[in-house]
């Protein structure tokens, strides 16, 4: 992980339409994503195939239980960027 680099999580409709992402969480270490999405697992939000794909993966997993019909989303981008790439 670079040193001004954040990682941003979503939840958001099965889709993962733009209009339904809802921002869950802002971390700046892989650790803090890990201790959280743990959390989501112990609560019943994901299984350990979604835990691993959020931490390691994909970066996309599917709800499960109530949470069946969201999915979640984690993104990584740098944080104060002082260049435009576009």
């Amino acid at each position: 992980m670079k040193d001004n680099e954040i990682i941003l999580l979503y939840e958001g409709d099965a889709w993962l339409s733009t209009s339904s992402l809802t921002l869950r969480g802002v971390f700046t270490t892989n650790d803090d994503l890990r201790a959280y999405t743990q959390d989501m697992a112990a609560k019943g939000a994901i299984d350990d195939y979604g835990l691993d794909q959020l931490n390691n993966g994909y970066g996309q997993t599917s709800g499960i239980g109530k949470w069946s019909r969201s999915a979640f989303m984690v993104e990584r981008t740098e944080a104060n960027p002082t260049e435009y790439d576009g």
